[in-house]
């Protein structure tokens, strides 16, 4: 029959499929060294689990995260909050250059960022804040959120940080949808870490998914995992093991799909053989070969070969301990196990019930044979069945009982077993009811193995097994029924968790809108105060933070208030200001008005210079206002430059003719005509003629031999003229640039390209800046007044102190031996003039 006992076969699908709250080496576990061998061996028979860690430092090569929330209804309270703090340490950690997408999974998954983003950017925040007041309500989809994973991969190098309990509701994975997801997982280089948060946390599915692509598994235990730990594991690009070999011999190991990782253990089951004091050696799928000289030897127990069988059940996929951390977590939860089952069957050995004992303790001999504590019940149960048969047998009426005994020792047995039956059911039912408000699924569970006795007991009266058959069914159905009330009263408690939360993060927003609202008015009246002193601008100034507060808050009275009062406020000033400036123009216009009617003598009259002034004025303009290249040249490339003005020799070539002809020729003929001139003593420049084969085989061009041109007959013009006469007729398009000491033959396209063209400064002074009027006179032009600018004494044009004539020179005033000559002759200043030049 089913007892009790069998909740003990549970208990080992939770040590198998690691339940709760697992610990992990991220959290700043012990360390026990980078190999580490736990073995259990049973006679001839042994099983290792082979703990290994990349001793190569770990160097963060992955940028691209994917952070995804569960925001089932499980998620409320103190679990919420700490998962909204974890989300904003890993992004403050995140180094420049990481990019990160935010997506919160529910019973839909949904990206809360437009692709990646810089962690510190304005989409992440906005994105955060969203995370922030979304309610908690749903089951958990998780099958979405992996389909969303392969979807943005990318084939690039991605780390995925789930942060949830890891139970999936809505879709439960199977061993075949983990192998598949996870395989296209590792192919797109998609590793993925698991956060477990929740009342109700299960590490089985993210043991899995960690396990096969190389990422880790966290516990929110006591405290929050330390971000920068967790960012630094998110950065670490894992290596997939290939082989694993002891003493040069290799290492049959159970794992399919195992990566080494630097920063925590990865667990390996084999049963091959001892291989604790032997070297250890892992081949990687990158080409290295990690050796470990020596390992940390460490004793284990039965759950080694549990955990190794089960894993080799499931074909690697569900894997038991995917760290160092977990393993012994599983050997404590192994242990208790044990301890659990041998109080059961002690338990049951009390009540009568040897054969129900014997089963449980025969299971979990099963699973540790070498207990002592299973071995020493067992055998007191052997004993116990040898001496006088289990307890079924004690009482049960058989053929020759009836023959060889009297009614009355008949009638007395029956009514033996049957008060026995009813004791037992009374105590089994009192045992549920205490159960069912804490434990409904032990209580039930109780109660159907009771049933299930008392259907197959033959030798009980009748209607005593119909009265126990109802009280047991009574008894389910209070316990079912105490089931739902305790998972109604849960959900409406999240339910009503939920609603709270997302009613105070609505506050909380509404509090900080009004105190970011606050803050804005009272810069827009700091503002105002400060325009009120003088400073203009910040009617302006004001009136911009106005129209923030009210896109912060459309339709708010104080926001609108300000902003109305700052535009008035500015629009009155700048009337004030304009009508001031208006009578103080209206003044200034008629004082010269009355100004214009001061006469002036028209004694000297305007001396205008003679041409030979001008000319010189002109020639002097010609170097101050000259363009300035801001490039620096050599002086072969001056020289270069100085050629193009030069002349070309006769260019004879009638009909089609090479380009590299004519070219070869120019250059032989400056080289040897001009290469000596302008450089000083010694100084022999050469003009290089040198084809951009890089840029012309572009267009198909790989030699100058191969460009022909028509009719090519030039003399007397200058090089650079007929240098652009002959790039007209190429086809392509050609054209040379003077660069790196050559004339570069290159396409035109290339050589009109911001890369080759020149920054020139010219010079604008007089053009932008206004002429003073000059100092030798109040009158502007008018005839009358002592100082006219084209007129008198100090005008601007003559007189002694002139602009452009006298002695005394004014605001375009002549050098002074150009006035010497212009007082000896127009023939004096020509001269000058051509000497000037010829000198240049």
């Amino acid at each position: 029959m089913r007892c009790s006992g069998l909740s003990a076969c549970a208990a080992v699908l939770l040590i198998l499929l690691p339940g709760g709250t697992p610990g992990s080496e991220v959290m700043g576990a012990v360390d026990e060294g980078d190999a580490v061998v736990v073995e259990y061996s049973a006679g001839r028979e042994s099983w290792q689990a082979i703990a290994l860690r990349d001793t190569a430092p770990g160097k963060p090569t992955i940028r691209r995260h994917l952070l995804i929330v569960d925001t089932s209804a499980s998620q409320v309270g103190y679990v919420r909050s700490a998962a909204l703090k974890l989300v904003d340490d890993i992004a403050n950690h995140l180094p420049a250059g990481n990019q990160v997408q935010l997506a919160v999974v529910d019973s839909l998954c949904q990206p809360l960022t437009d692709g990646f983003v810089s962690p510190q950017s304005a989409e992440f925040s906005q994105a955060r804040r969203r995370l922030s007041s979304r309610t908690p309500l749903g089951a958990t989809n998780l099958r979405l959120a992996l389909d969303h994973v392969l979807s943005v991969a990318g084939g690039q190098p991605m780390s995925v940080c789930f942060i949830g309990d890891g139970v999936t509701a809505l879709h439960v994975l199977t061993k075949e949808e983990i192998r598949e997801v996870t395989d296209r997982m590792a192919a797109s280089r998609v590793s993925v870490h698991w956060i477990v948060t929740g009342p109700i946390a299960s590490s089985v599915v993210p043991s899995a998914l960690a396990g096969r692509t190389g990422g880790t598994v966290v516990s929110l235990e006591s405290e929050l995992p330390d971000g920068r730990a967790v960012v630094a594991s998110l950065q670490i690009q894992p290596t997939r093991i290939e082989s694993v070999s002891a003493g040069g011999q290799e290492i049959p190991v159970i794992n399919e799909c195992s990566w080494l990782r630097p920063d925590v253990h990865t667990v390996l089951f084999s049963g091959d053989r001892h291989v604790a004091k032997e070297p250890l050696t892992a081949t990687l799928a990158d080409g290295r070969t990690v050796t470990w000289k020596a390992a940390v030897s460490r004793p284990g127990g039965a759950e080694v070969r549990v955990l190794s069988e089960r894993f080799a059940e499931t074909g690697g996929v569900v894997h038991p301990a995917a760290s160092l951390q977990l393993l012994g977590k599983a050997a404590d939860e192994f242990q208790t196990l044990m301890d659990r089952s041998v109080r059961v069957a002690r338990r049951l050995q009390r009540m009568g019930r040897e054969g129900a004992s014997l089963a449980v303790i025969r299971q979990a001999a099963a699973l540790d044979p070498q207990n002592d504590e299973v071995a020493a019940v067992l055998t007191s149960l052997d004993s116990s069945e040898t001496a006088g048969g289990d307890d079924s047998a004690d009482d049960r009426l058989t053929e020759d009982d009836v023959i060889d005994g009297s009614l009355e020792d008949v009638s007395a047995r029956l009514r033996r077993r049957t008060q026995k039956m009813v004791h037992t059911t009374e105590t089994t039912i009192d045992e549920a009811r205490r159960y069912a408000a804490e434990q409904p699924e032990y209580a039930e569970s109780l109660l159907k193995d009771l049933l299930a006795t008392v259907e197959a007991t033959t030798d009980i009266a009748d209607d005593v097994r119909v009265q126990l058959r109802a009280r047991i069914a009574s008894a389910i159905g209070q316990v079912q029924r105490r089931r739902e009330e305790r998972e109604a009263v849960r959900e409406r408690q999240a339910v009503r968790r939920a609603v709270e939360e997302a009613q105070a993060n609505l506050l909380a927003e509404e509090a900080r809108q009004e105190k970011d609202l606050q803050t804005i008015i009272d810069q827009v009246r700091g503002l105002l105060y400060r325009a009120s002193q003088g400073d203009t601008n910040s009617y302006e100034d004001a009136e911009t933070a106005a129209r923030i507060a009210i896109e912060l808050k459309p339709g708010n009275g104080p926001a609108t208030q300000a902003l109305m009062m700052a535009e008035a406020s500015g629009q009155l000033d700048k009337a004030r200001r304009l009508r001031e400036l208006r009578a103080d123009r209206f003044l200034e216009a008629l004082y010269q008005v009355e100004l214009s009617h001061v006469p002036f003598p028209d004694e000297p009259p305007v001396q205008y210079p003679p041409t030979d002034v001008w000319r010189a004025l002109t020639l002097t303009r010609k170097p101050k206002y000259s363009s300035l290249a801001l490039q620096s040249q050599s002086k072969t490339e001056e020289w270069l430059n100085r050629m193009l003005s030069e002349p070309i020799p006769l260019l004879d070539y009638p009909g089609e003719a090479s380009l590299d002809e004519i070219l070869s020729f120019l250059a032989d003929y400056y080289t040897e005509t001009w290469g000596s001139v302008g450089g000083g003593t010694g100084s022999d420049y050469r003009m290089t003629i040198w084809p951009d084969f890089q840029i012309l085989s572009e267009e198909a061009i790989d030699s100058l031999e191969d460009v022909t041109v028509q009719d090519i007959v030039l003399e007397g013009i200058t090089l650079k003229t007929a240098l652009k006469l002959i790039f007209e007729r190429t086809d392509p398009e050609l054209t040379y640039i003077i660069q790196d000491d050559v004339v570069k033959i290159t396409t035109a396209e290339v050589a009109n390209s911001d890369e080759y063209l020149d920054t020139r400064i010219y010079p604008v002074g007089d053009l932008v800046i206004p002429a003073t009027p000059p100092a030798g006179g109040a009158g502007g032009f008018g005839r009358g007044g002592a100082g006219g600018a084209f007129g008198g004494a100090g005008g601007a044009f003559g007189g002694a102190g002139g602009g452009f004539g006298g002695i005394g020179g004014g605001a375009f005033s002549v050098p002074p031996e150009w006035n010497a000559l212009l007082e000896a002759g127009e023939g004096g200043i020509t001269n000058a003039v051509l000497k000037k030049k010829r000198t240049r």
